[in-house]
C-alpha cells in the first residue's frame, strides 16, 4: 500500500479514451498537471467560458503520441475528435478527485 504524503506530485499520467466515430475509443496517455482543490474549483467555474484548447493546455503537459505536444497539434486533436476535450476533462477530474466510474 502506498504511503500518503501531504504534498502532491506536480504531474501524473492517466489514460484517456478519446471517442472515435463509429468505433471504440482510442487510448492516449496524457501527462496532467496537479491542481489544488481550490484551483480545480476555479477551473470548473470558468469551464463554459474557457476555449477547449486553453483548458487542455491548463491541465495537461504532454501525451504519448508520435506527434509532439504543441498548441497546433492539440488544436488538431480537438478539431478532429469532437469528444476529446470532454473526455480529457472528465478523466482529469476523475483522477484528481479519486472518483471512479462504476461498471
Amino acid at each position: 500500500m502506498a504511503k500518503l504524503t501531504l504534498g502532491a506530485a506536480p504531474t501524473f499520467p492517466a489514460s484517456v479514451s478519446i471517442p472515435q466515430p463509429g468505433g471504440a475509443g482510442a487510448e492516449v496517455v496524457l501527462t496532467f498537471k496537479h491542481h489544488t482543490r481550490t484551483e480545480l474549483r476555479s477551473l470548473a467555474e470558468k469551464l463554459d467560458a474557457t476555449p477547449d484548447l486553453e483548458l487542455v493546455q491548463q491541465i495537461a503537459t504532454g501525451w504519448d503520441l508520435v506527434d509532439a505536444w504543441t498548441p497546433d497539434n492539440v488544436r488538431q486533436l480537438l478539431e478532429n475528435h469532437h469528444g476529446a476535450a470532454l473526455a480529457i476533462w472528465n478523466t482529469y477530474v476523475r483522477e484528481l478527485t479519486g472518483l471512479r466510474e462504476k461498471n
